[in-house]
């Protein structure tokens, strides 16, 4: 793995985001705003829960990154494990959102999760500031069910993450025309 890999999933994960909100800022309110199954998100809440998940990700991310403490090598079964927690985003099933991402108000203005998606990016440029090839093989991140990951392995999570709402609001939106 080198930094160009890195550099490469962190583009792809800007990408994604933006074009994931110049999306839904095409769509109508009424569109938006309903549920995509009853008592459940609709196309706003599910970028907010991505927002913020994202945002409580990369706090986590640059505190580990803070110098205070060494970080760990990852090992082989985190390699593992990412790569399941890759798959399962990959996949149609559904999992329930831990609690700290999981409560949104149902009529959020699409500008704040504008305004949020530019807070991810300009987290993002914090993170990338901190990248050297001592990071590299470093477990930066705990996942809550995947444990460790390294740099690559963080971006992926993030834009699989990003990518496992995306199909489901995509989906929901092509079926509500």
């Amino acid at each position: 793995m080198k930094l160009e890999d890195i550099k490469h999933e962190e583009a792809k994960l800007r990408s994604a985001y933006s074009s994931f909100l110049e999306q839904l800022e095409g769509f109508d309110n009424h569109r938006l705003y309903t549920p995509m199954e009853p008592d459940k998100w609709n196309a706003v809440q599910t970028l907010a829960h991505v927002n913020k998940a994202t945002l409580l990700s990369l706090s986590y991310a640059l505190k580990k990154l803070d110098g205070t403490k060494e970080l760990t090598t990852t090992r082989l079964s985190n390699k593992i494990k990412q790569f399941l927690l890759l798959r399962a985003l990959r996949s149609d099933k559904k999992y329930k959102a831990p609690a700290a991402v999981a409560e949104f108000a149902s009529d959020i203005p699409i500008v704040e999760l504008r305004n949020e998606v530019e807070s991810i990016f300009r987290e993002l440029d914090t993170l990338k500031a901190l990248w050297s090839e001592e990071l590299l093989g470093k477990a930066v991140y705990r996942h809550p069910i995947a444990g460790p990951l390294d740099l690559r392995g963080f971006y992926s999570f993030l834009l699989e993450h990003l990518l496992h709402h995306r199909r489901q609001v995509e989906h929901f939106l092509r079926k509500a025309v």
